[in-house]
């Protein structure tokens, strides 16, 4: 017996494979994004209820006017942030947990040579310098301050420097009080001077 292809065939075989592939469900599974939100509250979204009131490269006039602010200052929406959570903001390896700016700074070296840093955290950390973190692990809580000249707030950065020369190495310049080989850097640079990285 002879079997013959009919154009009909050929373009009803072909229909039929192309329904019967998209009825399969599929498999893939969404990809989460490399990096989130550094604050949150217990039981919420990351970042929701935050608001940033000074952004990077912003000049903060009641507090420190004629320099650029080289982070972002997170606040809650609902009254006092110190106590907030403090999450990885990606997957990456603690590479500095110290200082007094006030309260601890933590930093996390990411993938690409990029850097996550969190500062004004409580004292008691759960992580140390040389853990791994996976994104939306806790690393801290924000520091309750009381009296300072700026409210309770988390100072976050994303920069592609542990340390730099001219802005937190070995020669830092503008009498900037972090001083040498100090990895959390100023919260703050002179507007006109081109040193900085982020700059």
């Amino acid at each position: 017996m002879l079997h013959c292809l009919t154009r009909r065939a050929v373009v009803g075989g072909i229909a039929g494979a192309a329904l019967a592939a998209r009825a399969r469900p599929s498999t893939a599974q969404p990809q989460a994004p490399a990096f989130g939100y550094p604050v949150g509250l217990t039981g919420r979204v990351l970042g929701d209820g935050f608001v940033v009131r000074h952004g990077y490269a912003a000049e903060n006039t009641w507090f420190n006017p004629n320099w650029l602010h080289t982070g972002e200052d997170w606040y809650s929406l609902d009254g006092e942030t110190g106590g907030a959570n403090v999450y990885a903001t990606a997957a990456g390896e603690v590479v500095f947990a110290g200082s007094e700016y006030p309260g601890r700074v933590l930093i996390v070296r990411h993938a690409a040579g990029l850097y996550s840093m969190y500062g004004h955290l409580d004292y008691a950390l759960p992580v140390a310098a040389g853990d791994r973190v996976a994104r939306g692990d806790p690393i801290g809580t924000v520091l309750l301050q009381r009296g300072g000249r700026a409210p309770s707030h988390l100072h976050f950065e994303m920069r592609t420097f542990l340390t730099v020369p001219e802005v937190n190495g070995d020669a830092p310049r503008y009498g900037l009080g972090c001083g040498f080989q100090c990895p959390p850097g100023p919260g703050y640079w002179p507007i006109d001077a081109p040193e900085h990285p982020s700059a």
